[in-house]
């Protein structure tokens, strides 16, 4: 209904009423929020006092693992009453969060307390095993190799010939190498000194029996057996200081490392649900707040427009009609179409006026319609020619990574590495900087296939070339899938130390992470390499020459035992060398 045809005092009680209205509304939503706020608060309290166990709970693990290592390598009781101390801590933390009614923290802390407990068992057999070793190492072994001395003594002292004191002689001093390699292992834990140890066995077996061949007095055969039976004794005796040095070193490496790891997992993953939670709550609370502050706020304005309005309304009556049809003008000039027209019942120029301004509005409507179709369509089209134009070019950059990845490692495949390996080489010569070629090969790799199944063969080859992928890293480095097991690393202006260090980085690193592998004599994957590097005074005349030098490197490296590093001549080798 028109403005000028409701009553003056109609208007103003409306106005009052309104007010009313809007006061009544501030109350109720002020109350109603700072009822939620409230709520949203102690709700956050809650979660921060969760986050903080369940970060505790990560911490108390670290810790555990830490000074569990540092007791099996020193034997201090301090750090096991420290193992046993964070072990009780953490279980007074989960029992904290047991309590939780969340569905997926649940699930969670049932699965922290069985990996506790199961670091808590692999603790207690692991230092049995060490106390074990030490029984072995400090008493039982040096006990039988301490009479070595004697035994070789009191068989001397007898006639012997010439040929049966030399023989004894070397018996006796490889008898000390054994002794030296036994306590060098356990020292340093270095497989080598193993190798060392039973080829010394072994060779001072052979000269006892050549001993026995050389003997035929009766008492001195008696001798030989005792010196025969003491050194099988040691030997047996330092194989199972080994296999108990092994079984606990497995628990503190493997078998409590990854507890302690799956413990932190965890934690993490529950600190990381409680603080998306408490964010989310405060999320919550900053978004009452604002909706509050913006709601009062409107509510006020609406309760000054109308104080206004009912002071004004009077002397608008008259000149409102006036005043909004000159503003409905210069909308319509402006080409607005959404203008409402009021309806003047009087028959007067205001009337007429209205009539002519829904004339007018009309026709901006229609004149409106016809540009907002238009753009609408050339809108349209402009998206499509976009969309095909980035369709088309995701397409073809997934073709040209399916052309040069290896599918499995996501490196170079071979294809590349051949136009790869023309590239660098050429390039190397124009340039007069070398150009260095590592290969290499994944030992026993065939029968780690056979023992754990080819996906987990996959899996092998995939954080092997992740670790090549992070040694080789600039980008002048190309590393590429040779094929199978073997894999490539193409280094520019990179120098032979240089390419070198970086190969046995690389190998280390791939050793160190200690992939299972029960058919490799160290018990872990290992890689060996074959390296050889181009210079200007160097007689390659191609980039395959080079690759097929650091092959025959990598194939020595193999020979001589794996798991090391070949290196190629400089020079390759003449015609007609064998």
């Amino acid at each position: 209904m028109p403005a000028q045809r409701v009553p003056f005092t109609t208007r103003i009680y409306t106005g009052y009423f309104l007010m009313g209205l809007i006061t009544l509304a501030l109350g109720i939503i002020a109350f109603i929020g700072l009822t939620t706020l409230n709520k949203q608060f102690d709700q956050q309290n809650d979660l921060s006092s969760n986050l903080k166990h369940a970060t505790q709970l990560g911490f108390h693990a670290a810790e555990m693992q830490s000074r569990a290592e540092t007791f099996l390598r020193v034997g201090q009781t301090q750090a096991a009453d420290s193992v046993d101390n964070a072990y009780r801590s953490a279980l007074y933390e989960l029992s904290t969060l047991s309590s939780l009614e969340s569905e997926t923290a649940k699930p969670i802390i049932k699965r922290v307390d069985e990996h506790l407990h199961t670091f808590q068992k692999a603790f207690k057999a692991a230092k049995t095993q060490r106390s074990r070793r030490q029984q072995l190492v400090k008493t039982t072994l040096p006990s039988v190799t301490n009479s070595w001395g004697a035994l070789i003594e009191a068989y001397q002292k007898q006639t012997i010939s010439a040929g049966s004191l030399a023989i004894s002689n070397n018996i006796w001093r490889d008898l000390l190498i054994i002794e030296k390699h036994m306590g060098q292992y356990f020292e340093s834990l270095n497989p080598a000194e193993l190798e060392l140890v039973d080829e010394y066995y072994q060779h001072v077996m052979g000269l006892i029996e050549d001993l026995y061949i050389l003997e035929s007095y009766p008492p001195q055969i008696t001798r030989l057996d005792i010196i025969h039976d003491s050194l099988a004794r040691g030997y047996s005796t330092f194989n199972e200081g080994v296999q108990t040095t092994r079984n606990y070193l497995f628990l503190i490496n493997v078998v409590m490392a990854a507890e302690s790891y799956e413990i932190k997992y965890l934690s993490e993953k529950l600190t990381q649900e409680f603080r998306q939670a408490l964010s989310s709550t405060q999320e919550q609370s900053s978004s009452i707040v604002s909706s509050l502050s913006q709601q009062l706020i409107a509510l006020c304005i609406l309760f000054i427009l109308m104080t206004v309005i009912i002071g004004m309304v009077v002397g608008r009556s008259i000149e409102r009609p006036i005043a909004r049809l000159r503003e409905i003008f210069d909308q319509l000039s402006n080409g607005e179409r959404k203008v409402p027209i009021p309806t003047y019942h009087s028959k007067d120029e205001i009337a007429a006026l209205a009539v002519s301004a829904e004339a007018f509005r009309e026709a901006n409507e229609n004149t409106q319609k016809l540009l907002d179709k238009y753009q609408e369509l050339s809108s349209q089209l402009d998206e499509k020619v976009k969309q095909r134009t980035k369709e088309l070019e995701k397409a073809n950059h997934r073709l040209k990574d399916l052309s040069v990845k290896d599918g499995l490692t996501q490196i170079y495949n071979r294809r590349f590495l051949d136009a790869s390996l023309v590239e660098n080489f050429n390039r190397a010569r124009r340039s007069a900087l070398p150009l260095s070629v590592i290969i290499l090969d994944i030992d026993y790799f065939k029968a780690y296939n056979d023992t754990y199944g080819h996906q987990a063969g996959d899996t092998c080859i995939q954080r092997v070339t992740q670790a090549m992928s992070h040694i080789f890293h600039r980008s002048t480095d190309t590393v590429a899938r040779y094929g199978g097991e073997e894999f490539v690393a193409l280094l520019f202006d990179t120098p032979a130390p240089a390419a070198q260090a970086l190969a046995e980085k690389l190998r280390k690193e791939i050793e160190s992470k200690n992939i299972p592998h029960r058919a490799s004599p160290i018990g872990c994957v290992t890689v060996s390499l074959g390296c050889c590097t181009w210079t200007p005074d160097t007689e390659f005349m191609s980039g395959e020459e080079l690759l097929n030098q650091a092959d025959k490197a990598l194939y020595r490296s193999k020979d001589s035992g794996r798991n090391q590093l070949g290196i190629c001549s400089t020079k390759p080798p003449s015609e007609g060398s064998s």
